[in-house]
């Protein structure tokens, strides 16, 4: 169903795969674009990327994968640790809940999106006004 790989720049892209940060508070959250601390989600078809994509997401903003994280300074997760949260949490009763859920997920971060963009949009617009108020 997946397989998990060490990122490295440079790296062939695969065609059904994702990525997964490795490092640092924000471990195990999903994207869509490489960094330099990160695994590769290779996946076997489209549908599979999704589903584990949104799964994934799920484990990251429930901390599941918070809880699992080593190391005293930069906390990080080993891919065999990741990997096996995967293969317990990808049971075919939670897939079959992910998929149902997944326009559901796509919609809140539709929203979420546009939400952060209108947000630095009022930033900016405060900032020019304050800054016409002193000149």
């Amino acid at each position: 169903m997946f397989q998990l790989k060490t990122y490295r720049p440079g790296m062939r892209e695969e065609k059904h795969s994702f990525f997964i940060l490795n490092r640092g508070l924000n471990t195990g959250k999903p994207m869509n674009e490489p960094c330099p601390n990160c695994f590769v989600c290779i996946c076997n078809s489209r549908e599979d990327k999704e589903t584990l994509y949104w799964l994934l997401f799920a484990l990251w903003q429930s901390k599941e994968i918070k809880r699992q994280l080593i190391g005293s300074v930069i906390l990080y997760i080993r891919k065999r640790d990741l990997e096996k949260i995967i293969q317990q949490k990808a049971q075919r009763h939670i897939l079959l809940t992910v998929k149902k859920s997944m326009p559901v997920l796509r919609e809140f971060h539709r929203k979420e999106q546009a939400f952060l963009k209108m947000s630095a949009q009022v930033r900016e617009l405060k900032t020019a006004f304050l800054c016409s108020l002193v000149r």
